[in-house]
């Protein structure tokens, strides 16, 4: 691993000395299972930093956006929280008297970072449930790529009608999933008083699932209650029907803007 991340960051350094043909000897040298080791790294680095600029990105827009009266109860709720690297970094951008949720799917994979993270923020954080954010009660199934060996987290997939899915498995698992339409609702009664009601983030990255969801909370006139939304629409993913889901992120976005409801895209 030493030896990989040695060569990963030569490679960053003097990419563009390399001739193809030198890059050809070298692929060969080192043979398949290293390179692909290499070329594993390069995208966890590549997603990395892309994390970590739109990160940025995501915080000063929250700030720009965020009632700072500690009054109002405010809570971040992160659909999506992988390893939980994103959620810690809000835990400790954000005011003190926030509270946290969060939901993910894959608990094999992500049970140890949520173990990590209430035992670092037990005060801050309300909870982190390994339950697909979807649009009933039924359960889900999901697919993953599996446990990287670098730094991040192949995301899993819930499986969505007319999504096939880029991350595989031998088999598909099962999850519980919830309403989050109906969720919300609760958690908005649960905060609301007399005077204010309460401020809640949403910050959504269910690889694909973020169309029947917000196309539910639409529906059902729930999305007034979201105060702020970050999100990311996987329409890449959408193998195939590119378009169509171009259209429904338009309407989506569309429907958003109409409620006056602050949105920022996710990566």
């Amino acid at each position: 691993m030493a030896f990989i991340d040695t060569f990963h960051t030569a490679v960053k350094a003097g990419s563009g000395l390399f001739s193809n043909d030198l890059k050809r000897r070298i692929r060969t040298f080192l043979g398949p299972d290293i390179m692909q080791s290499y070329y594993a790294l390069h995208r966890e680095w590549s997603v990395g930093i892309n994390s970590r600029i739109e990160f940025r990105k995501a915080s000063s827009w929250i700030k720009q956006n965020f009632d700072s009266s500690p009054d109002r109860p405010t809570i971040y709720v992160d659909c999506g929280f992988n390893t939980g690297w994103a959620l810690q970094k809000m835990i400790v951008t954000l005011p003190s008297y926030v509270r946290f949720y969060g939901f993910d799917v894959n608990e094999a994979v992500l049970g140890k970072y949520r173990t990590r993270l209430l035992s670092k923020f037990p005060e801050r954080i309300a909870s982190l449930n390994f339950s697909a954010v979807g649009t009933h009660n039924e359960g889900a199934k999901f697919r993953t790529g599996g446990h990287s060996p670098f730094k991040f987290i192949d995301e899993a997939t819930t499986i969505q009608p007319d999504f096939e899915t880029r991350n595989q498995s031998t088999e598909a698992q099962s999850v519980p999933s919830f309403d989050f339409s109906q969720w919300l609702q609760d958690l908005h009664s649960q905060y609301a008083n007399e005077n204010l009601k309460p401020q809640i983030i949403v910050k959504m990255d269910i690889e694909g699932s973020e169309y029947p969801v917000l196309e539910r909370l639409i529906a059902e006139d729930t999305m007034s209650l979201m105060s702020m939304l970050l999100v990311e629409f996987h329409v890449s993913a959408m193998t195939g029907r590119e378009r169509h889901y171009n259209h429904r992120t338009d309407e989506i976005l569309e429907a958003l803007e109409k409620a006056s409801i602050p949105t920022f895209q996710w990566f």
